[in-house]
């Protein structure tokens, strides 16, 4: 049995979409690095504690795929990819309204933990929505 014209027809859209969520979601996790020069010599922390800020989100991102890499298949893949995104806007409004250390720390965690949501999702997605002319591929 085939799939319906519409559902077809949607597949290049529906992964344009997918692919931009995730190209916008990596290029938010550099857009706050030029801010840390200035955050370091307006609070006056040291290179050391740039450092970390950087970490603490390799580790809430791989954290995070570690624990719900596959929870986009028990609940769907729209309803993680919304909640990432809610998170990645979380994370985006904390760095606003940072006006400390530990505010950095905590708007990278939560962006950390939205990455890991989104590119289990996504990659899940664009496997899905992968065209049916083609199987095998991203196998």
């Amino acid at each position: 049995m085939s799939k319906p014209a519409i559902e077809v027809a949607r597949r290049p859209a529906a992964f344009i979409v997918v692919a931009t969520v995730l190209a916008a979601f990596l290029a938010g996790a550099s857009a706050p690095s030029p801010l840390y020069g200035v955050y370091a010599r307006t609070w006056g922390f040291s290179p050391v504690t740039v450092t970390a800020v950087f970490a603490i989100y390799a580790i809430a991102l791989l954290g995070t795929l570690l624990v719900s890499g596959t929870l986009s298949d028990a609940l769907g893949r729209r309803p993680v990819i919304l909640m990432a995104l809610g998170l990645q806007s979380l994370a985006m409004a904390l760095f606003l309204l940072a006006s400390g250390v530990a505010w950095l720390y905590l708007a990278r965690i939560t962006q950390g933990v939205a990455t890991g949501l989104v590119t289990a999702a996504v990659s899940a997605a664009l496997l899905d929505l992968q065209p049916a002319d083609r199987p095998g591929r991203g196998q």
